[in-house]
């Protein structure tokens, strides 16, 4: 906030201080209030707002990366032994923060676990065999739905392995210690999700935590988007019992409330906008505050400067961050409105095979007193002399039945 970063303040301010506590307050509120003051419905409602904006909180550490990564400068000289570093050191502080998102998405993540089951009803688990009969979800929605999202979340997928891969921005470094230390095409580095993630570690291959915090990264940003992607095909195509695709929407949505590669979206597009604000304050008001000083006031210039710049690759990370956050809303109201018909079918067909066994029932009370009718008729005929049959033979059966000859 000092250095006039005032959107980096706000993400860190409100999304990785004020959010974390709230969402935990919620969380507590949730778990324990009874059903008399908090109703089943707005806990549901509660607790998937909560899974849906609970990794948000990790934005401050996606921004630690990217000054992990692309606040380094270094300098060695060709021919002694003289060297230059700056090279940003993560303490304690920041991985306890790792720690504690990752622990808190974790508890978002039991609760609603939890609330669902307490959701379930003895519908759900009696159901019918039209009902558990496997089947796939594509086959209760219009086709062109269907074919949106076959086509579609394949597509998606492809989008965000190549906007990981791509470099989507460059740091560009200027003053003097650049000018001095580094050649032009130094200067300038290329970064991506990917590449990111691979230089957190590098010099620093024994460090358990950027280890943990880079298998973190990788697992959050980039595994979880594929795999969720992965996770809807299956849940719209393969056949499945009612059951089965009411646990596999369960394990969407937990792969949705941890898949962030969204997150990563943003804090590329807030470094282009600020990070170059931010290198300034490092800078001036920091160990090199007095040498940074010196170089201002005697060769008017700046000491080092950083500047962030979008890349052409900048278009299909920020496509696939905005897709990989609006397209599970859509997917899910698709396939609650297809589970809803398939209920209904389930229903229709229950009522039609109680129709049909109803009728059956009522035909065979009739052929069993037409049988009966039948067997009496033969009886008294047996007893009535042979002249009579003739007679006989052309009343009614009714008649025949109601007054037998003496």
């Amino acid at each position: 906030f000092q250095a006039g970063a005032f959107l980096i303040a706000a993400c860190i301010g409100l999304l990785s201080i004020l959010w974390p506590f709230v969402k935990l307050v919620l969380l507590a509120f949730a778990w324990r209030a009874p059903p008399k003051v908090f109703s089943l419905q707005a806990r549901d409602k509660l607790l998937r707002f909560l899974d849906e904006y609970g990794k948000w909180s990790l934005i401050d550490t996606w921004l630690g990366i990217l000054a992990l990564a692309c606040y380094r400068l270094g300098w060695q000289s060709k021919s002694s032994d003289a060297k230059f570093f700056v090279d940003p050191q993560p303490k304690l502080p920041f991985f306890t923060f790792v720690g504690a998102s990752v622990l808190g998405l974790i508890l978002g993540h039991l609760a609603s676990g939890y609330h669902r089951h307490a959701m379930e009803t003895e519908e759900a688990k009696h159901m019918d065999s039209a009902v558990v009969a496997p089947r796939s979800l594509c086959f209760y929605a219009p086709w062109r739905i269907g074919l949106l999202l076959v086509l579609g979340l394949p597509f998606l997928a492809g989008l965000i392995i190549s906007g990981a891969f791509s470099h989507t921005f460059k740091m560009v470094e200027s003053g003097a210690l650049a000018t001095l230390l580094l050649e032009v095409p130094e200067r300038v580095r290329w970064y991506g999700l990917v590449d990111l993630g691979l230089q957190m570690t590098t010099g620093k291959s024994a460090d358990v935590g950027l280890r943990a915090v880079q298998f973190i990264f990788f697992f959050f940003a980039l595994a979880i988007p594929i795999c969720l992607q992965l996770a809807f095909l299956i849940l719209w195509l393969w056949p499945m019992s009612y059951g089965s695709q009411l646990m596999m929407i369960d394990v969407c949505r937990a792969l949705d409330a941890w898949a962030a590669f969204d997150v990563f979206g943003a804090a590329v597009t807030v470094a282009w906008l600020e990070f170059g604000i931010f290198s300034t304050f490092l800078m001036h008001y920091n160990n090199l505050q007095q040498g940074c000083s010196l170089v201002g006031e005697y060769l008017h210039t700046e000491c080092f400067h950083m500047e962030c710049y979008l890349t052409p690759g900048y278009a299909l990370l920020i496509s696939a961050a905005v897709l990989s956050y609006a397209s599970p809303r859509f997917i899910f109201k698709v396939c609650a409105a297809a589970l809803e018909e398939r209920l209904k079918e389930g229903s229709n067909n229950n009522a039609d095979t109680q129709g049909s066994s109803s009728d059956e029932d009522s035909e065979e009370d009739t052929s069993s007193h037409l049988t009966c009718e039948d067997a009496r008729t033969c009886a008294l005929a047996a007893q009535v002399p042979s002249q009579w049959l003739p007679g006989l033979l052309q009343h009614p059966l009714t008649k025949l039945v109601a007054k037998p000859p003496q």
